[in-house]
């Protein structure tokens, strides 16, 4: 009986120790599992903040980027407008010329009306004076 009792009692402590062992082999693969777990937690911090700081030069990019556009567009303007006044001007002078000159042909052309109207008049004077006058008789 004592010796049923010694294997019964070696049994349960080689089920203690596998136990323990099994036990010791779990904490173990836990710890691994654990600590794999915190350095993929740390890769995507890491990744994360890689991308924050490649999204914030992109960032930087694209505002210099849209600002250069922005500040060509409106250099091109203000050139576009000093251009344009430049010629508005040389267009407006022009504009005068043309108004000056149909101006004085549409006065030389007055002028010439009255002109042909005074000498008509003075020829028809003349005519009608010249048939108006008494005839001499010749004796």
């Amino acid at each position: 009986a004592a010796r049923l009792r010694a294997d019964e009692l070696e049994a349960k402590c080689d089920a203690l120790s596998r136990q323990l062992g099994t036990a010791s082999g779990d904490a173990q693969r836990l710890a691994r599992d654990a600590e794999a777990q915190r350095q993929k937690l740390l890769q995507k911090v890491g990744a994360r903040w890689l991308n924050l700081e490649k999204h914030a030069m992109f960032n930087t990019w694209a505002h210099y980027y849209y600002e250069r556009r922005r500040a060509k567009a409106l250099g091109k303007r203000v050139l576009l407008r000093m251009a344009n006044s430049k010629a508005g001007s040389a267009l407006r002078s022009w504009i005068l010329l043309v108004k000056d000159a149909k101006a004085a042909e549409d006065e030389e052309q007055r002028q010439q009306v009255a002109l042909d109207r005074c000498r008509r008049r003075w020829l028809n004077q003349r005519a009608a004076a010249a048939y108006a006058r008494p005839r001499r008789r010749e004796s």
